[in-house]
């Protein structure tokens, strides 16, 4: 028997994201808490809101949710950037890994657009 998910069951899971978060934190290492990714662990924060989301179909079926990019981000602490969060005031939402890239605090950082993708079931 076929698997299948209608695209507003994907959709709620992005839209989860997308209408929850307010923050896009750099990180040094993977964060397990949001106080680890905000605080912690913590590069170079910028401020995100849904406007930051766009939602469409994946290259590969399902639905995905890209992120805008964002530049001329403050970096706040040393370190090498190897993890990107999203986060609200108390939550951690979603972690994925990036570039290796070492930072400086008082540079500025460029994040590109990236996207989370909700796969159809397999």
């Amino acid at each position: 028997m076929g698997k299948s998910a209608h695209d507003d069951v994907l959709d709620a899971l992005l839209e989860e994201i997308k209408d929850n978060t307010n923050l896009l934190c750099a990180c040094s290492t993977q964060p397990t808490t949001r106080t680890e990714a905000a605080v912690t662990y913590m590069l170079a924060t910028v401020a995100i809101d849904s406007s930051d989301f766009t939602l469409a179909d994946g290259a590969s079926g399902g639905r995905k949710a890209t992120i805008s990019a964002q530049s001329g981000i403050t970096i706040t602490n040393n370190g090498t950037v190897a993890h990107l969060a999203i986060v609200d005031n108390s939550k951690l939402y979603f972690v994925t890994t990036t570039s290796s890239q070492a930072l400086v605090a008082g540079n500025l950082l460029n994040i590109p657009a990236w996207t989370i993708t909700a796969n159809a079931p397999a």
